[in-house]
């Protein structure tokens, strides 16, 4: 009966020491959770992976794995072609509770104390620990946020914003040390939107609506307390309780008795010591596809182009910049005809692959006025995602998402094209014979041409010594290079004209060139004519003395030439008639 006793105290010590111990554990694990931020508690609403208000629409195959809910709103559409592993909840008791449990939490995280004020500062690039972190208006992350729980599994992290919170494409937040996804929670005062590609995590709790753009995937819940929540071909896991990070095993006490050929029985009771196992987190990496394309484009040809008519060529060169293969990717200039690209397109390019095409653009009339050519190429192209479907603890399906496009525009080449702007002007007598007295007229043919490479404008011809008429085009006029102005100049011959024998003449023209210099004026070459005089008529004859020579016939001339004949005829008749006197005597 002793023996019986004794064996008793000594179970009873053995488990006050195990106790004891258990609660020095229990303490201590307390003790490192206290430094950490709590976690939000969440309620019934966290078994859903979407929950709004008014709305939930989906476009595309999403996958919600968990609970989806609507209250009060009724209009859940696009599922199909979107999946629930859960349970939708479409204006129930259950969706009217998960919405009161969100305001209840909604409230809990706006009332935690802001450790960190990040009010102006995007959230991209920021490696943060556990704390309350605020914004007094909007937050944005582009790039990758990372939130370190330094090896505390129940290290929350609390985001509170003013208004709204935006992620750019291909944005992500990666989980590190033991952070957990569950243990995120954003609380946004007015509409949340995550960028196309977004890798998110963290129970996103909105005042107003929530957007999810093409191929978003989200390890949390997207809740919006008073309007819709929109979804395009995502994958949105919720934040279901899971199994605690730490696994105990006990060994039950064994008892051992032996019974000896004495009349003392021993009873040995062998107590096995309690082991626990610790399985530590498991820490996962998200690599994001990194989709992108860079083009150059180079001036090939030698020399700058002087007119309309001659060409420039380029060298067009787009690359594949990003981690992913590209497919239909294609290269366009609206400026240039594009030829000889290698590999044909549209192609698939590998990471840092690349298309080469050669660009060839013709001058126009307008490169010219203008002085330069500026032009641009641009390159597109489309990834297909794969994307993870279902919570990292379970074995991960992919489905494909629709294309994405890609594009990119090329650096901008600019070629001068030197002016020359000039202007020539031909002046042409066009009436017939001289005039011979005052009031008679002159006439004149007048033209104007542009002899350099630009257009120019306000083209006028002058004559201060002619009247100008018919002029083809109108003036003051526009010519194109190597087009021409036409013009009659008419002059009115006066007695000063007729007394000096003469009329000079000159015209001008000058014009204004695209950078609205003025050309001119330019002068025409001169035209004399001459006045008061008929046309020379030359007299020869076969015998002639020294003493005559051909005269010009004119009204006074004619009179001594007549006088001269009359006195040779009478000399010679004289003669004659002495002559016969003489033979007859």
């Amino acid at each position: 009966m002793k023996s019986i006793v004794r064996i008793a105290g000594i179970v009873v010590a053995v488990s006050l020491v195990l106790a004891s111990l258990a609660s020095l554990v229990s303490i201590t694990a307390s003790g490192r959770a206290s430094a950490s931020e709590a976690p939000v508690d969440l309620g019934t609403a966290g078994t859903y992976a979407v929950l709004a208000a008014s709305t939930v629409t989906n476009t595309g195959p999403s996958v919600i794995t968990g609970d989806l809910g609507l209250s009060p709103g009724t209009s859940v559409t696009g599922f199909p072609p979107g999946t629930v592993s859960g349970t939708i909840h479409a204006a129930d008791a259950a969706a009217s509770q998960a919405q009161a449990d969100l305001t209840t939490a909604y409230n809990a995280a706006a009332s935690r104390t802001t450790t960190t004020d990040l009010t102006g500062i995007d959230l991209g690039g920021q490696t943060l620990t556990t704390g309350v972190y605020g914004f007094s208006s909007s937050a944005g992350l582009t790039g990758t946020l990372t939130l370190d729980a330094g090896g505390d599994p129940n290290a929350a992290f609390i985001f509170k914003m003013g208004s709204t919170i935006t992620t750019a494409s291909y944005s992500s937040v990666l989980l590190i040390n033991g952070a957990q996804a569950c243990n995120v929670f954003w609380q946004v005062g007015s509409s949340a939107t995550l960028g196309t590609y977004s890798s998110f995590v963290g129970t996103v709790m909105a005042l107003a609506s929530v957007t999810a753009t093409t191929g978003v995937t989200v390890h949390g819940g997207l809740f919006a307390r008073t309007a819709a929540v929109t979804l395009d071909t995502n994958n949105v896991t919720s934040c279901a309780p899971s199994p605690p990070p730490t696994t105990t095993t006990t060994v039950e006490p064994t008892t051992t008795t032996t019974t000896t050929v004495e009349p003392t029985t021993t009873t040995t009771t062998t107590v096995a010591p309690t082991t626990t196992t610790t399985v530590a987190p498991t820490t996962t990496t998200t690599v994001p596809a990194s989709s992108s394309l860079g083009l150059v484009k180079t001036k090939t040809s030698v020399g700058n182009p002087t007119a309309a008519g001659q060409s420039i060529t380029y060298l067009l060169v787009a690359t594949n910049t990003g981690n992913v293969t590209l497919t239909s990717v294609s290269i366009t200039d609206v400026n240039a005809m594009l030829s000889g690209c290698t590999p044909s397109m549209p192609a698939t390019l590998a990471p840092a692959a690349t298309i080469s095409c050669t660009a060839t653009h013709t001058v126009t009339q307008g490169d010219v006025d203008a002085g330069s050519v500026s032009n641009t190429a641009s390159a597109s192209g489309a990834i297909l995602r794969i994307a993870t479907v279902g919570p990292a603890s379970l074995s991960p399906s992919s489905v494909s998402v629709a294309d994405v496009s890609v594009e990119a525009d090329s650096n901008m080449v600019t070629v001068n094209i030197p002016a020359s702007s000039s202007l020539g002007l031909v002046k042409t007598k066009t009436s017939v014979g001289n005039p011979t007295a005052a009031g008679d007229s002159i006439t004149y043919l007048v033209v104007a041409t542009n002899t350099g490479n630009a257009t120019l404008t306000s083209v006028l011809i002058t004559d201060v010594n002619a009247t100008l008429s018919g002029c083809t085009p109108s003036m003051p006029g526009t010519l194109a290079p190597a087009a021409t102005i036409t013009c009659t100049a008419t002059h009115t011959v006066t007695q000063g004209e007729v007394s000096t024998g003469s009329v000079s003449n000159t015209a001008m023209v000058s014009g204004i060139d695209p950078s609205m210099t003025t050309v001119g004026p330019v002068s025409s070459n001169p035209v004399t004519t001459n006045v008061g005089s008929s046309t020379t008529v030359p007299i020869t004859t076969t015998r002639q003395s020294a003493s005559f020579k051909s005269l010009p016939v004119t009204g006074r001339n004619i009179i001594v030439w007549v006088a001269a004949g009359l006195f040779l005829l009478a000399s010679g008749s004289t003669l004659t008639l002495a002559y016969n006197r003489r033979k007859k005597q």
